[in-house]
């Protein structure tokens, strides 16, 4: 498990350079808990206990994709505005 919360951590710091104070706040909130639950639900899926945590990472990473690409749409339209 302690594999599933690193993978967590890194790829939730990376969601976290796409922030803007514009646009719609509610359609931001909802794309990124969209991708913190994908990420949360796929790690705990993909987590076999091993010591390969770039591995598990690359792999949520691909299966939460869809939702990340939402994430930076989200804040791409805002700083356009």
């Amino acid at each position: 498990m302690k594999g599933a919360f690193a993978v967590l951590l890194m790829l939730g710091l990376t969601a976290c350079a796409t922030t803007s104070s514009a646009g719609n706040q509610a359609e931001k909130d909802l794309a990124e808990k969209a991708y913190f639950y994908c990420t949360i639900h796929a790690a705990k899926q993909l987590d076999d206990g091993s010591p390969d945590i770039t591995g598990i990472a690359l792999a949520v990473k691909s299966a939460c994709a869809p939702q990340f690409s939402s994430v930076t749409a989200q804040a791409q339209t805002a700083s356009s505005r």
